[in-house]
C-alpha cells in the first residue's frame, strides 16, 4: 500500500517540478520493493523516461514545446551525452 503512495507522490513530483524523478523512485524500488542497486537504477531510468516520452507526446499535440530552448539545451546535452558514450 506504501509503495502505491510513494509512487503517486513520486508522479506528482515529477508533474509539478518537472524533473528529480529517478532521484526519489530509487530509494522507494530499493527499500519498498527490495530490488537490488543495478535493477533500482535500470527501472528509475525506464520509469521516468517513460513518464517524460508520454509527456513529450501530449505536448506535442496541445502544440506546447517551445523549439528555440529545445534546440538550446537538448541539443549540447544529446551531443555531449554522445560524446561521453563514445569515449
Amino acid at each position: 500500500m506504501f509503495i502505491i503512495i510513494y509512487a503517486l507522490l513520486i508522479g506528482l513530483s515529477l508533474g509539478v517540478l518537472g524533473s528529480g524523478g529517478a532521484i526519489l523512485t530509487i530509494p522507494v524500488l530499493i527499500y519498498g520493493l527490495e530490488q537490488s542497486q543495478i535493477v533500482a537504477i535500470t527501472s528509475s531510468l525506464v520509469i521516468v523516461g517513460t513518464i517524460s516520452l508520454f509527456t513529450v507526446i501530449v505536448n506535442l499535440a496541445k502544440k506546447q514545446i517551445n523549439w528555440s530552448i529545445v534546440l538550446l539545451f537538448g541539443l549540447p546535452s544529446t551531443v555531449a551525452t554522445s560524446l561521453v558514450i563514445l569515449a
